[in-house]
């Protein structure tokens, strides 16, 4: 239940982007990323300059309590939905805040 511009900090995070192409090439370090398409706390899309093949893009919506999250990956890979399921994680993890007192 996050907002679109807290996934947005994450999504459009250089090593992140690095780290998740990297897992849709099945390399072990992290890879150059190229980002395509880019619309502020909306949308992101990248790849590597390095690879022919291989490009991950995200879309975020308003909707309801939350943001609906929409992962794409073009790649000839069974790696293609670990990666989306990565990625998924990675942003929907909770930021955990120490309470402070009032």
């Amino acid at each position: 239940m996050k907002s679109a511009p807290e996934l947005w900090e994450v999504a459009d995070d250089d090593r992140r982007q690095s780290v998740w192409l990297a897992m849709l090439l099945d390399e072990r370090d992290p890879v150059a990323v190229a980002v395509s398409e880019r619309e502020p706390t909306r949308r992101i899309a990248w790849s590597s300059p390095d690879h022919e093949i291989g490009r991950l893009e995200l879309e975020f919506t308003e909707g309801g309590l939350g943001t609906v999250v929409e992962a794409r990956a073009e790649h000839s890979s069974e790696t293609d939905n670990a990666t989306l399921e990565t990625m998924i994680d990675d942003l929907g993890t909770v930021e955990r805040r120490p309470f402070s007192a009032a």
